[in-house]
């Protein structure tokens, strides 16, 4: 999505209006044009009053539940449509702000606009493992893979395979994050990976499920928001031919139930299609 231009002195003005309104409007409004001025020094000045508890106290009601977050999710969405690298460090910074994590669900929201930058950077992979281990494995899944450059995905190669994790909670997240990315460059060649590293059977199974064979009735039910798998068709040629070396690799090395072995005969047979078509 397109910056919104400002200038040095609309930056400026804005930045007063978070020094001092109590108005909450106003202070959304100039957070919201800070957050997507695509403009390091508007990013940087609205990270400056983001760390401090007394201006997140005038963003938003600190002592109502229901509107705690209510303008500082806005603000957060908005620096996740307008990712850079400033967006980036600023992410980092919130994240060891003492300030900002005095109420944990904020990262809820920063986290996705950290994802949002790529590549992934040595401190954002950092924040990354840090936030599994704090209870946010799920949800950090699909952002990995949406980010998927390649400390991204060597985190969620790490999930996939931690032990500590339940498998049941490991399937679960597979099948949140891989469908509506894995034509992403760089997700096949992540699954090799996986794959070849050695991972129970039904997390391997779950994995070539996700990739080859959607059932979302049945994994998400009415769930909102449900992932939604990408057409092959819109696959880079690269990227098709990347899935074909891995379903080559599957047959020959793994034994699968037949249900997933005829959905990988399926998808390849798809895929060779395409790729003769181009």
């Amino acid at each position: 999505m397109a910056s919104t231009p400002l200038t040095a002195e609309q930056i400026d003005r804005h930045a007063a209006v978070l020094a001092s309104s109590t108005d909450r409007a106003q202070l959304l409004a100039s957070t919201l044009a800070l957050a997507s001025s695509g403009r390091p020094d508007g990013v940087d000045a609205l990270g400056g009053f983001l760390k401090q508890q007394e201006f997140l106290a005038r963003l938003d009601a600190l002592d109502e539940p229901q509107l705690k977050l209510g303008h500082l999710r806005q603000v957060l969405s908005e620096l996740e449509k307008h990712p850079s690298e400033a967006t980036g460090r600023l992410c980092e910074s919130l994240a060891t702000s003492p300030d900002f994590r005095a109420d944990p669900d904020r990262m809820i929201f920063l986290l996705p606009a950290l994802a949002a930058v790529r590549p992934l950077s040595e401190d954002g992979a950092a924040i990354f493992t840090a936030s599994c281990a704090e209870g946010r494995f799920n949800g950090n899944g699909p952002l990995l893979v949406a980010n998927s450059s390649p400390r991204a995905l060597s985190i969620f190669e790490q999930m996939v395979a931690n032990t500590s994790v339940s498998v049941a909670n490991r399937i679960d997240m597979l099948h949140w994050a891989l469908p509506a990315h894995r034509t992403n460059p760089g997700i096949a060649e992540s699954a090799m990976r996986i794959v070849d590293r050695g991972i129970e059977p039904e997390v391997e199974a779950a994995l070539c499920e996700a990739l080859f064979d959607y059932q979302g009735d049945e994994w998400f039910g009415v769930a909102r928001h449900a992932p939604v798998p990408v057409p092959w068709q819109s696959a880079e040629t690269a990227v098709l031919q990347s899935y074909v070396k891995l379903g080559d690799h599957l047959r020959r090395t793994r034994r699968f139930p037949d249900a997933i072995s005829d959905a990988i005969e399926r998808t390849l047979h798809e895929m060779t299609e395409i790729l003769a078509a181009r």
